[in-house]
């Protein structure tokens, strides 16, 4: 599911604007409430849906309206990020219910060992060089923000419901904003604080007054390895 995610994500990059993808593929809020439904037999809460309104709001100021396209030309590319939305929601919820039969390393293992064999074609056209020379950034990408990430990831999906992962990931949006302030030197602009505010909101109303909290905040701890 995550190669897939992968797969549909660049392919939407290459074909519409960042505004869309980053919009459609948070659609796995709505996605997820489904798939956990269907597939896991939860009782979708009210808070729940109530959160992903909030959150949903708060990603389509982060990514400006204003450069939201809709027309014939960004369809294809409009296509791939919803699709990307609902991988990113199916990788969530399939993830769950493999903690539920196995260990989070365990199955963090070989969604990893999978995705390295499916990725590892398309890796064949490049140089050696090109490698090397990015290695080091290259090896974070490989030991932090993904393999401690989604370690940490798993680790959080398994003691908590499958349709307020999504939700809290979405973390990943103001730790993303951050990082780039920080690290990049980037500007903080007020669709970003209005947006990161609503997001928050999100978060706090799924995991306020659960016993899990610490399982919910493995979950948020991934995404500040990723930014």
């Amino acid at each position: 599911m995550k190669g897939y995610l992968f797969i549909f994500y660049y392919l939407a990059l290459e074909k519409t604007t960042i505004a869309n993808v980053i919009l459609l593929i948070y659609t796995a809020l709505i996605f997820s409430v489904v798939l956990a439904a269907i597939f896991l037999h939860e009782k979708i809460e009210k808070r729940t849906l109530v959160a992903i309104v909030f959150s949903f709001i708060g990603v389509l100021i982060v990514s400006d309206p204003a450069q939201i396209k809709i027309n014939p030309q960004q369809f294809y590319g409009s296509l791939f990020a919803l699709l990307g939305g609902f991988f990113y929601s199916a990788m969530a919820i399939s993830s769950k219910s493999l903690t539920q039969k196995t260990t989070p390393l365990y199955a963090a293992f070989w969604q990893y060992f999978i995705i390295i064999i499916l990725s590892f074609v398309f890796s064949l056209p490049n140089r050696p060089a090109l490698i090397f020379n990015n290695i080091v950034p290259l090896l974070y990408l490989g030991w932090a923000a993904g393999g401690l990430a989604f370690l940490l990831y798993m680790k959080g999906i398994a003691k908590v419901k499958g349709q307020i992962i999504q939700v809290i990931t979405m973390l990943e949006i103001v730790i993303g904003s951050l990082s780039g302030i920080i690290l990049l030197g980037e500007k903080l602009n007020l669709p970003t604080i209005i947006g990161g505010i609503f997001i928050l909101f999100g978060i706090f109303i799924v995991s306020a007054k659960r016993e899990n909290n610490f399982f919910v905040i493995l979950i948020g701890i991934g995404p500040m390895f990723t930014g």
